[in-house]
């Protein structure tokens, strides 16, 4: 089965182009290459200007083409992918590849017709393609509800012989289990090809974006991630999970406004989520609001017990407030929660000292030495103990 996603141009021999030429295709060539510098970084709406200068001076880039169409598709704009794939078959003929994803693309911008015109074709060229085979099956089939362990079972090559192949529902799934297989054996790239079928044929599938998302997320290109987060949340408005990882890149960003209206929208969705709670609770403190901070920090408290870092803050809060008592409370459970934390020991060893509890200060600020023989605040704490025991 045909599942190469490069197109590779016919073997021709043009003739030699005039030599005034020749600065004019290096010149597109540059806007090329940057337009894939802003392309890597998410800033899709600025590739597609640079990719459009760069066809003015070349009209035949088709790789500037094939990018266009990619970008537009993200973006939702069906019609301009369809020309600019539409303009690629006269200089890249019989490509099953981009007659299959124009193909969608048609059936996205109400074209169905021409579409299975396109898909017929390129099924000629290559009866195994398998965006075609997938294609043809969801816009040829009736759609039939089915378990996930149904979809599971089949086979996306079907025998020609089958009055009704697979339905669409089955397609989907059958790409999705595909991708989830490449995913757990960390093929990221033959996952994030299988997904991004997925979404040629159903756009607003939420499983293949977040999925999506969280793949860009690991490979540290966090401008895709927010671009697929946010594609799955609109895809899947009452889905906490996206609101709340659109949230934590933003805090990444620096962009606390916009992340406290998502994670405040997640635990509206899931009032029960610790990580919210959490993420909600920092963004109180960094704002000043001390009450707030303390209202969220208490709920992660209690639905996430081994969440130490919550603990700490409420420890660190409580001693500004001359609370010695609950400060101690807090910095026990925050040692309890990872012992094997320098923080941890250290503070609790300081809440310790401050209530006249020497021998046990010593103790824990040894362990934390230990921990970490670097941390210079449990090395000063020790000389102090040193040069006063009492």
């Amino acid at each position: 089965m045909n599942t190469a996603r490069v197109i590779q141009l016919p073997n021709r021999n043009p003739e030699p182009e005039p030599e005034t030429l020749a600065p004019l295709r290096n010149e597109a060539a540059g806007r090329e290459a940057y337009a894939q510098v802003l392309w890597a970084g998410g800033e899709l709406e600025a590739a597609i200007g640079v990719w459009r200068e760069a066809l003015q001076r070349d009209p035949r880039l088709t790789s500037a083409r094939l990018a266009l169409s990619r970008a537009h598709r993200i973006l939702g704009q069906w019609d301009e992918a369809v020309r600019e794939l539409s303009l690629c078959l006269p200089l890249i003929p019989d490509q099953p590849d981009i007659l299959a994803e124009l193909a969608c693309c048609c059936q996205h911008s109400q074209s169905s017709s021409h579409a299975l015109v396109l898909l017929d074709q390129a099924l000629r060229l290559d009866p195994d393609h398998r965006l075609a085979r997938a294609a043809r099956a969801r816009m040829t089939a009736q759609v039939v509800p089915i378990t996930r362990e149904q979809a599971s079972s089949e086979v996306l090559d079907w025998p020609e012989a089958l009055a009704t192949p697979p339905g669409p529902d089955v397609v989907v799934e059958r790409l999705f289990e595909e991708a989830c297989l490449a995913m757990k054996h960390a093929r990221s790239s033959e996952a994030r090809a299988r997904l991004e079928e997925l979404i040629l044929l159903e756009p607003d599938e939420f499983r293949a974006l977040f999925e999506l998302a969280q793949l860009e997320e690991n490979d540290h290109r966090r401008p895709w991630a927010i671009r697929y987060y946010e594609a799955a949340l609109h895809s899947r408005p009452q889905s906490w999970e996206a609101a709340y990882n659109l949230a934590r890149l933003y805090v990444e960003m620096g962009q606390d406004g916009r992340a406290r209206v998502l994670v405040e929208r997640a635990l509206l969705l899931e009032p029960e989520s610790g990580r919210a709670s959490w993420l909600l609770a920092q963004l109180c403190d960094r704002a000043g609001e001390t009450g707030e901070a303390r209202f969220w920090l208490e709920r992660t408290a209690k639905l996430d017990p081994a969440n130490a870092d919550a603990f700490l803050r409420l420890g660190h809060l409580a001693l500004q407030a001359g609370q010695l008592g609950q400060a101690a409370e807090c910095m026990e459970r925050a040692y309890e929660a990872d012992p094997g934390r320098y923080d941890t020991a250290y503070n609790l060893g300081l809440v310790r000292w401050r209530m006249g509890e020497s021998a046990q200060a010593r103790e824990l600020w040894r362990k934390a030495r230990a921990l970490n023989p670097g941390g210079e605040e449990a090395a000063r704490a020790l000389a102090g103990l040193d040069r006063n025991p009492g």
